[in-house]
Parts: structure tokens; sequence; C-alpha cells
């Protein structure tokens, strides 16, 4: 399937394959412009997970479930009906 990237004077350009997920990540002591990503460098495998799994506990807490059901008001009881005043069932049957 193609997804339109961009159009305009060029005419338009399409893509074909989805982008990959565009992390970034930063020793801010050694390179303090931001000027090499490291989310790639293999010797950070274990943070990139630790950075992922906080990352999805905090949408957990934060980004509700969807397809909750409302919590509808239960209907009354036919006792409670039942002790309506004898004018109140006449009026009702008219």
């Amino acid at each position: 399937m193609r997804h339109l990237a961009a159009n305009g004077l060029g005419g338009e350009a399409y893509r074909t394959s989805p982008l990959d997920d565009q992390w970034e990540l930063y020793d801010l002591t050694a390179d303090p412009i931001e000027a090499t990503n490291r989310w790639t460098d293999p010797q950070l495998h274990e943070l990139r997970q630790h950075l992922r799994t906080q990352l999805k506990r905090l949408r957990t807490q934060s980004v509700p479930e969807r397809n909750h059901p409302w919590p509808y008001a239960s209907r009354r009881s036919n006792a409670v009906r039942s002790r309506r005043s004898r004018l109140a069932r006449l009026i009702r049957r008219r």
C-alpha cells in the first residue's frame, strides 16, 4: 500500500514502507550539542529496554483503558413501584 508522504511544487511523493520508530538518546555530558544519536548503539541495549519499560508503565498509568462499560444506575425493584398511591396508579393507567 502506498501512502502520500508529501505533495508540493515537485509533485507528489509516496512511500511504500512504514517509517521506523524515531527514538533519540544523547549523552549530554560527552555531547552537549546533541550531535550524535546513540539510540542504535549496541552497548546501550539494557538502557533502551529500561526506558521502553518505563514509558509503557507511565502510559498505562496515565491513559485510561477503553471500552469500559458506563456505570449505569440499576432499575428500581418492583417493591418500590408497588408502593405508589392508589391515585398515582389510576393516573398512570390513563
